[in-house]
C-alpha cells in the first residue's frame, strides 16, 4: 500500500507501521536568527521533522530526495537536511539521496533509476 502526503495534512503517527518512508522537500530561503539564510527546509517540514523525531524510526528504511537550483549556493539544503535528520535518527537508508536541479518534469531517467533502486531494495514490483 502506497501513500504520499503533504506533511502539512499529515502527523508523525502517520508514518508508525511504514515500511519505508521517502522524504521529499524542495530548498527555500528561510529566516535564522532574524537572517535570511539559503537552503533551508520548508516551515511545515522542519515542524514536522521536530515531531516526528519523537517516533522510534530506527528500524525505518528511508529514502531522501530534493528539489532545488544549482544557481543558488546551498543546492538541496532542505535534502541535506532531510538526510542528516534520517542519519541522526538512526533509519536504514535505501538509496543515496536524490537531488533534482530544476524541473523534475525534465528528470525522467534520473527519477526512474532512483525509483527503480529503490523498488529492488524494498523487493517491491517494478513498473
Amino acid at each position: 500500500n502506497l501513500q504520499c502526503q503533504n506533511v502539512a495534512q499529515s502527523r508523525p503517527e502517520d508514518v508508525l507501521g511504514c515500511q519505508m518512508l521517502i522524504l521529499g522537500a524542495s530548498t527555500w530561503p528561510a529566516l535564522v536568527n532574524g537572517r535570511a539564510k539559503d537552503g533551508q527546509l520548508q516551515d511545515q517540514m522542519a515542524s514536522f521533522l521536530g515531531l516526528l523525531s519523537q517516533l522510534k524510526l530506527a528500524q525505518t528504511r528511508m529514502a531522501v530526495f530534493g528539489l532545488g537550483d544549482s544557481n543558488y549556493t546551498y543546492f538541496c539544503g532542505a535534502a541535506v537536511l532531510l538526510q542528516k535528520f534520517v542519519n541522526q535518527m538512526g533509519a536504514a537508508q535505501l538509496v543515496e539521496p536524490l537531488y533534482i536541479d530544476g524541473l523534475p518534469q525534465q528528470q525522467q531517467p534520473l527519477l526512474r533509476n532512483w525509483s527503480e533502486q529503490i523498488a529492488t531494495r524494498m523487493a517491491l514490483p517494478q513498473t
